[in-house]
């Protein structure tokens, strides 16, 4: 199975976003959309950028676990239905 990931990079200049983008496409990601810039609290560059991925069994408890802590999941609990 086929997933893509999602990321949106951040930086305080231009320069940096530069790198992390770099660093990103060498590991296959792909840029999605322009960059964007936020003045919000001080100038900040974003570029998104996404990655498809084989994921293999969606079911499988050690992905779920992974994909948990990917996106800062602390407690995982399964609702059995009644």
């Amino acid at each position: 199975m086929k997933t893509t990931l999602y990321r949106t990079l951040s930086a305080s200049t231009a320069a940096e976003l530069d790198k992390a983008v770099n660093d990103l496409l060498a590991e296959g990601y792909q840029l999605f959309g322009s960059p964007y810039l936020s003045d919000v609290g001080g100038l900040i560059f974003y570029q998104a950028m996404t990655l498809e991925k084989e994921t293999g069994d969606k079911h499988d408890p050690a992905l779920i676990k992974q994909r948990a802590q990917s996106i800062e999941i602390k407690e995982l609990k399964v609702i059995q239905p009644k």
